[in-house]
């Protein structure tokens, strides 16, 4: 009898087509953002800039706005739900900068990181986030963001007992 480790992975999904950019608007502010790509391999960096452009000169500014990129993972019933890891940075926009502002945000991804799909009754996924606080309410959008691993070809397993040459 012998054990091995199979990586069971999720269906393939085209997440090239995925939308790569989202827009908030205010009647004072418009953020744009854009990521450089939906599909992350685990060790990399989920990379992309953002423009804020103030809509009007005197109108009033967000406390601030949050980027984050989070991990979950839940039960298909809905039971359990964990937030397995969070990053975020933030930008508390002023007037005194020059608008409109430009930006980048790289949040790296650790290699360890769980392969993002869903399974029959389990689901890993992860999602960028972007919040603008206004103080008495906010505004978020998001994107479905995967995170993948190279699958790299280990060849035939071997068993524990060698046959002897002939």
């Amino acid at each position: 009898i012998s054990r091995m480790h199979l990586t069971v992975m999720p269906p393939d999904l085209d997440y090239e087509s995925a939308p790569h950019a989202l827009e908030l608007r205010d009647e004072n502010l418009l953020l744009e953002i854009q990521v450089d790509q939906v599909s992350v391999e685990a060790g990399d960096s989920l990379t992309g800039s953002f423009l804020i452009t103030r809509v009007k000169e005197d109108g009033a500014l967000p406390k601030s706005i949050v980027f984050s990129l989070a991990a979950i993972e839940e039960s298909g019933k809905g039971k359990h739900r964990r937030v397995i890891w969070r990053m975020e940075n933030s930008v508390q926009p002023t007037a005194e900068m020059a608008y409109p502002v430009a930006g980048n945000f790289e949040f790296p991804i650790d290699l360890n990181s769980p392969t993002s799909g869903k399974w029959y009754m389990f689901m890993v996924h992860c999602g960028f986030r972007v919040r603008i606080d206004w103080g008495e309410h906010n505004q978020r959008e998001s994107l479905t963001i995967q995170i993948r691993h190279r699958i790299v070809p280990q060849g035939p397993a071997r068993f524990a007992v060698d046959k002897p040459d002939r």
